[in-house]
């Protein structure tokens, strides 16, 4: 067997591995316990990483091939700078490689490094160091398994099969059936997504894909032109029922510039196939939407787009903006917020200077914008935490800096120049390489509209990546399809080596994905196999934390459980044994705070534990209540509803000045959000015990005065009852007891 015969079948394996990756990440459902939300995104990512240790293991494989065979140990290499915009595949690779650089410098400076390599959440997968490697390996083997014009038609072909079955799917759950994950209820489909707004991202590459397969000549013309139809029949009419604005707005972009290349072709049977397969889309999908009966709960998407006039004339200050709402509105806060975090990178860690301002450089980490959000955001009347920009430019420059964006725009750049080189070619001779690289270049132009106001994920990002490793291949085979490269410089390798480091590479995947995949998705198994019985379920949750204590999901379940379960036993006077559940309680979630200590729900929980620790007797927790409490603050100071609270749990703890302190920090918040009676009461109090007892019988009555009938009121009501009988004013004292006797 000869090295050229070896390295077709290594690159045909390649695509199918690569295939097989794209499927299975996109389809891949918990159907074995789908009420775990996290699931979803664990089995996506675990075939993710899956798939590139089998990329890994190819590559291994090859070089010991071509080691054996006797292949040269020299690799050709033709670069200048001056000539780099003529190569726009290496500008691709160079973008590559800077993105992953800068993710890994930004993780090493990261303030939780664990975190930002493995992720924050899993429902918010793609951007952790752990998927862009992966991501990352999938594109260069996408560039060295895509050599030939079958190979990329294939591509399409997959990407068109899954976005039609993910629709048929998705459809399917809109009109009330779902017998997979039980989620027919949603108004808004997710297929086999982590929710519809990904479903819809990915109907973004699938739908211009399923266009563009129109220049196939393996099939005959009317057939090929029915065949794609319906697939856009089924894919407008599900991306429709998204209701996604961003999402379907990609896909517009897609679609038009698919058309717009078949136009570019001159191509007449190509331009009359498209146009007769768009139409039968439009129709049949509009006869899907109105004819069949809508249920109850479906989605307004036209309403949604009726209202964008009202949306972009909040942005442009022509009303109030309350940030909890969807679409543009919400967004505009975000990408604000967002841009303050580049400016003023500040962390919840206490950092030097230096490295602070360095951070916009390297960028706060990956996975890290959520723990910088409620620094930077303005201050909200809800809790609303942000895990991404909704913005796939902010993010990076966020998360990785500046070097990370200007990455990123080197492979956007290498693109564009891949998209122009192919037009002038499809203008002038109709290459059907740069037809195709056209119709990749139409597809992520299309997704990458799409994730300006959007949060992709693994499931969309794979695909992604893959056709911008097929424009880079599609470049460099244009390339050479034009001119003689003269070899500029020869780089010699040992096979010994290489195959070493490929090998060391390998086992380094292995350990990760047994370590950190494996381990966590054996513990999912076992939940799955668990059942519903509640006493089976509760003692297997517990079981299983012990195993995987960095798994959020299953942290907060078991130290819910604990804190329920101590409740009940407070409510029977059991007192030793309601501390005790609170103890484990404790522990469960410390265990999870040693890998992310900044996890807000997590210490939320930590602080409300101590806090019922001490109020049941165990004092010995007033300091970590205290201390919880703070740092709960300050890490989240756009939440004034947290910072009232935690002055309250500091004035509970006794510690008057902080409760002050906090009490204050959150009522200068009222003008951006609302009255906030719970911090006038800590205030009140705290000034009446620090010595200013008029003014803090002000603040009382103010805490009263801002939200009469809450429990801030009521407990206002019975301090003026003390403090008043203590000062003398035996009338007022009575008028207070009275209106809490009402």
């Amino acid at each position: 067997m000869g090295v050229p015969v070896i390295h077709n079948q290594i690159a045909q394996v390649l695509r199918i591995s690569i295939f097989l990756a794209i499927t299975s990440v996109a389809m891949a459902i918990p159907v074995f316990k789908p009420g775990l939300e996290y699931a979803y995104g664990e089995v996506k990512g675990l075939f993710l990483h899956l798939a590139s240790l089998v990329v890994i293991g190819i590559f291994v494989y090859g070089l010991f091939a071509f080691w054996r065979k006797g292949e040269p140990s020299k690799l050709n290499w033709s670069f200048s700078s001056h000539d780099l915009l003529g190569r726009p595949h290496v500008l691709i690779m160079l973008g590559l490689v800077g993105l992953l650089a800068s993710a890994s410098v930004s993780t090493l400076l990261s303030p939780l490094p664990k975190v930002s390599f493995f992720g924050a959440y899993d429902q918010y997968s793609g951007f952790n160091l752990y998927d862009l490697l992966t991501l990352s390996i999938l594109l260069f083997a996408a560039f060295i398994a895509l050599r030939k014009p079958e190979h990329f038609l294939q591509l399409l072909v997959v990407l068109a099969a899954l976005g039609a079955l993910a629709s048929v799917y998705g459809i399917a759950q809109y009109f009330g059936w779902d017998a997979l994950t039980n989620r027919e209820g949603n108004s808004r489909p997710p297929s086999s997504f982590e929710n519809t707004l990904n479903f819809g991202a990915f109907l973004v590459l699938s739908i211009p894909s399923t266009a563009g397969l129109i220049i196939s000549t393996k099939i005959p013309v009317s057939r090929l032109t029915l065949l794609v139809g319906l697939g856009l029949v089924i894919q407008f009419a599900a991306l429709w029922f998204t209701g996604g604005r961003g999402p379907q707005l990609g896909a517009l972009i897609g679609l038009g510039l698919v058309i717009g290349i078949m136009l570019l072709s001159r191509d007449s049977v190509s331009i009359r196939g498209v146009g007769a397969a768009v139409f039968l889309g439009v129709i049949g999908a509009i006869a899907i939407i109105v004819l069949i009966p809508t249920p109850t709960k479906g989605v307004d998407t036209l309403g949604r787009w009726t209202s964008l006039n009202n949306e972009v004339a909040s942005l442009a200050g022509d009303e109030d903006i309350t940030f909890g709402v969807g679409g543009l509105a919400a967004r505009q806060g975000i990408w604000r917020a967002s841009i303050g975090m580049f400016l003023d990178p500040e962390t919840a860690n206490d950092e030097n200077y230096w490295l602070t301002n360095l951070r916009r450089v390297f960028g706060l980490g990956p996975d890290m914008f959520v723990h910088s959000y409620p620094i930077a955001v303005d201050p909200m009347t809800e809790i609303r935490l942000q895990a991404n920009s909704h913005n796939v430019a902010l993010q990076i420059l966020v998360t990785l800096g500046v070097l990370g964006l200007t990455a990123l725009m080197l492979i956007a750049v290498g693109i564009l120049v891949v998209g122009r080189v192919a037009a002038i070619a499809v203008r002038s001779s109709g290459n059907r390489i740069a037809v195709l690289a056209c119709i990749f270049v139409a597809v992520v132009i299309g997704k990458i509209a799409e994730m300006m106001v959007g949060v992709p994920r693994v499931s969309d990002l794979l695909p992604t990546f893959v056709m911008i490793g097929g424009i880079a291949a599609a470049g460099s085979l244009m390339i050479q399809d034009n001119r003689r490269l003269s070899i500029s410089k020869m780089f010699s390798f040992n096979y010994g080596q290489a195959i070493a480091v490929a090998g060391a590479v390998m086992v380094v995947g292995l350990v990760l994905f047994f370590s950190w995949d494996l381990r966590r998705f054996s513990g999912t198994l076992d939940l799955a196999k668990s059942g519903s019985d509640p006493e089976t379920l509760g003692s297997t949750f517990i079981r299983v934390n012990e195993t995987v204590p960095d798994r959020l999901y299953l942290s907060l379940m078991v130290a819910n459980m604990y804190i329920d379960a101590s409740s009940d036993r407070f409510s029977k006077d059991m007192i030793a044994e309601g501390l005790d559940l609170l103890e484990r309680a404790r522990e469960t979630l410390l265990s999870y705070e040693s890998y992310n200590h900044q996890e807000f729900l997590t210490q939320f929980l930590l602080a409300k534990v101590s806090s019922l620790l001490m109020e049941n007797g165990a004092t010995q927790y007033r300091e970590e209540m205290i201390y919880r409490y703070r740092t709960l603050a300050h890490n989240n100071p756009a939440f004034p509803t947290v910072v009232g609270t935690a002055s309250t749990a500091a004035l509970s703890g006794g510690d008057y000045n902080l409760a002050l302190d906090l009490a204050d920090q959150a009522i200068a918040t009222e003008n951006e959000t609302k009255s906030w009676s719970k911090a006038w009461l800590a205030r009140g109090i705290s000034r009446y015990y620090l010595g200013d007892k008029q003014g803090g019988i002000t603040d009382l009555l103010t805490a009263i005065k801002k939200e009469p009938l809450s429990e801030a009121a009521f407990i206002a009501h019975q301090a003026l009852v003390q403090f008043y009988t203590e000062v003398g004013e035996t009338e007022q004292a009575d008028y207070h007891r009275s209106q809490i006797q009402r």
